[in-house]
């Protein structure tokens, strides 16, 4: 009994320091689209950080997406910490943004894209459904170059992150989801550490359609600040101090205007 006892833990403290092996990361053919990914890009060193964020398209679609989430990003510290070394420390030069896609419309949600975009740009500046899809095209064979790196070339730092140094992998965030998507996608899905981004839901059909995730008070946003990846649903905006003050002054103005009619009556 001690024995097995002792192999028990000794498995236990194998399987702690060799971590979980990767599980592979959802596509945009998957039955829930995508995984939902957050990246990471430095246009200089040409190094980027990928993370699943444990969502689906289907499960993060705006019926869904009603309440703030924060995801931990410097908490994962093997992963995030090799990306932080191979820009020197410095984020001055990183762009970050959320995407994920679906390319089959019987799946849940149907077929389109759930990004960031930069605060300016305009949904509205869209190419057709087909180009669109190309876009589709284009993720599904990083997530599949992601897939196979994390499991055999050794680059997998934790299970569901990954650190890709100068590696082709960067290159094409680059050159198909973010910065020179111009002749897909016509604004950008990226924006700087430390910058706001609003999220949209653009659904695919015989044409693009924009399903953005707002309520009455505005549209919800995407915020990283170096640390940690925020999801904020817009809320109704609280009065500055001043504004009541000019309300209540408002206010006292009409009662003696009322006050003052009333007495020459």
């Amino acid at each position: 009994m001690k024995f097995q006892l002792k192999t028990l833990v000794a498995a236990v403290a194998l399987i702690g320091a060799t971590g979980s092996a990767f599980a592979a990361v959802p596509n945009v053919d998957a039955a829930t689209g995508s995984a939902l990914l957050f990246y990471v890009f430095d246009d200089v060193t040409k190094s980027s950080y990928v993370q699943d964020l444990g969502k689906t398209y289907a499960s993060f679609l705006p019926a869904s997406a009603t309440a703030d989430q924060t995801f931990g990003i410097s908490s994962h510290t093997a992963s995030w910490n090799a990306y932080l070394a191979s820009v020197s420390g410095n984020l001055g030069h990183s762009t970050w943004g959320v995407f994920a896609g679906n390319s089959v419309a019987a799946n849940n949600g149907g077929k389109g894209f759930l990004t960031t975009m930069r605060d300016g740009d305009s949904s509205a500046a869209q190419t057709s459904s087909s180009a669109q899809s190309s876009v589709a095209g284009f993720f599904k064979t990083w997530i599949a170059a992601v897939n196979t790196q994390n499991t055999n070339s050794g680059t997998s730092l934790s299970d569901g992150y990954f650190t890709d140094i100068q590696g082709t992998n960067s290159q094409n965030i680059v050159n198909g989801v973010a910065h020179d998507g111009g002749a897909k996608l016509k604004f950008k899905t990226d924006n700087f550490v430390g910058t706001d981004s609003v999220f949209h839901r653009l659904a695919l059909g015989t044409t693009v359609t924009d399903t953005s995730y707002a309520n009455v008070n505005g549209v919800s946003k995407f915020s990283f600040d170096g640390n940690n990846l925020k999801y904020t649903v817009a809320v109704a905006a609280i009065p500055e101090p001043s504004s009541y003050a000019m309300m209540l002054a408002g206010l006292m103005l009409v009662a003696g205007v009322a006050r003052r009619r009333h007495l020459n009556k």
